[in-house]
């Protein structure tokens, strides 16, 4: 029984992506090896700094530039991995490259401007996701928190803006698959999001509770129908 038990503990770890920071202290380096030693965690999810986090939304402290957070990830994910005694998913958000988090990176155009393209120009939306693909696998990293799948049809909206593909739906669904289709191509991962949709909102979620007020059937009609076509 004690072995069942171990190894259900260990299952559960797998579920469990925490927050790190590129640019830590090394104290909390060591936390997040004992993390990763002690419980098995399924994955690491890397941002920049504790400053640079929403968290950070309160206390305002300054996001400091590094030159070096590019080789600190790297040296960082080797050592995490070298922790783990069941390979780790590292993450990171990196919707126009790994410039998103990291300085001195390649930086790809924001979805806003690739959504201006014709929509026979998807083929560029490919490219784009397969260059950061490779970007991200040559770091060390293999899962991409991207693309967007939000319909940017809120003007209100703090938070979506220029990370959205645009407003037409079929474009967005359009777009957001071609992006995903070229990490495939390369063997990183990427998801949709922010289910069931996050455009039509005038609160950003980092800070508080966004309420869609639209029925089932609007949802389905607008918000819902890009991640319906990616599923598909």
């Amino acid at each position: 029984m004690k072995i069942k038990a171990e190894a259900l503990r260990q299952k559960i770890g797998q579920f469990f992506f925490p927050a790190v920071f590129i640019n830590d202290t090394e104290e909390n380096i060591q936390k997040t090896e004992k993390l990763i030693r002690e419980y098995n965690i399924g994955g690491l999810t890397f941002f920049h700094s504790r400053a640079s986090a929403a968290t950070n939304y309160e206390s305002k402290k300054k996001v400091v530039f590094n030159d070096d957070s590019y080789e600190k990830i790297k040296t960082l994910i080797s050592r995490y991995q070298k922790a783990a005694s069941t390979p780790l998913l590292i993450s990171i958000d990196a919707e126009w490259g790994l410039a998103m988090r990291i300085e001195k990176t390649p930086q790809y155009p924001y979805a806003i401007t690739l959504g201006a393209l014709p929509s026979t120009k998807s083929s560029l939306v490919y490219e784009v996701g397969k260059q950061i693909g490779l970007d991200l696998k040559a770091a060390g990293i293999q899962y991409n928190l991207s693309p967007l799948a939000d319909i940017n049809n809120n003007p209100n909206n703090p938070v979506i803006g220029y990370r959205s593909f645009g407003e037409n739906k079929e474009k967005v669904a359009d777009f957001s698959i071609e992006y995903l289709k070229g990490m495939s191509e390369v063997g990183v991962l990427g998801c949709l999001k922010h289910f069931p949709g996050h455009g039509n909102t005038n609160v950003d979620s980092h800070l508080g509770l966004p309420v869609l007020k639209e029925t089932l059937d609007e949802l389905l009609e607008n918000e819902l129908y890009p991640f319906i076509k990616g599923i598909e």
